[in-house]
């Protein structure tokens, strides 16, 4: 009698949606207006977790309604905005997610917000960068 092989192909699980920040730029002012959407997946919800580890929808207490049922604008950013956010279908889908965080006061301005994007398994964040501004410098994290 032959020996039964057996193959078993771990594939990462391909989203039906990704989150979408806009406007595009490597980092944002404070009070700024940003938009989190979920593309492609109109029914799926934004989601954030806070900086003291609960999760909420767009519309509990964060957020207004953008154009679309799955797009939320942040009108006006706020240090109280930091945390992680990502799409969400009612089966428990999730995208990948986008982390805003701030990364320093300049003494002659606003503070910067900065995000970084990293999918789902990514361990490591992307390399550090900095910034010279007025004679500050910023470390971008």
């Amino acid at each position: 009698m032959q020996p039964l092989l057996s193959l078993t192909l771990a594939l990462p699980l391909l989203s039906a949606s990704s989150i979408l920040l806009t406007p595009h730029k490597p980092g944002f002012l404070l009070y700024d207006t940003v938009s989190l959407r979920c593309e492609d997946a109109p029914w799926w919800t934004v989601r954030r977790r806070t900086s003291s580890g609960g999760v909420r929808t767009c519309l509990s207490g964060w957020g207004s309604p953008g154009g679309a049922v799955s797009e939320c604008l942040i009108k006006n950013l706020y240090p109280s905005d930091i945390g992680t956010y990502w799409c969400e279908s009612e089966s428990g889908e999730k995208s990948a997610t986008v982390h805003i965080h701030i990364t320093g006061r300049v003494s002659a301005g606003p503070l910067s917000v900065h995000f970084t994007v990293f999918g789902h398994g990514d361990r490591t964040p992307p390399s550090h960068g900095a910034l010279q501004k007025e004679s500050c410098v910023l470390q971008l994290m």
